[in-house]
């Protein structure tokens, strides 16, 4: 999902939130907490990364990787 489809998303109803799957979203894929926070907040992966189909950029992990890289 695109930038742009941010008005996609409000035309649906949000859909893309609700509906996004955790399995397709890296690292989320391999962790072991997935089924508990399914990818984390799909509003904050949006403002962070601009796709509802990224990773909380507040999960642990997720930090943990976004600073290693750095």
């Amino acid at each position: 999902m695109r930038l742009d489809d941010l008005k996609v998303i409000w035309r649906n109803g949000f859909r893309s939130f609700r509906n996004r799957n955790y399995v397709s979203i890296k690292p989320c894929s391999t962790c072991p907490m997935a089924d508990l926070c399914n990818a984390g907040c799909p509003a904050r992966a949006f403002t962070a990364f601009g796709s509802v189909n990224s990773p909380d950029p507040y999960c642990p992990i997720v930090g943990r990787l976004i600073n290693k890289s750095r």
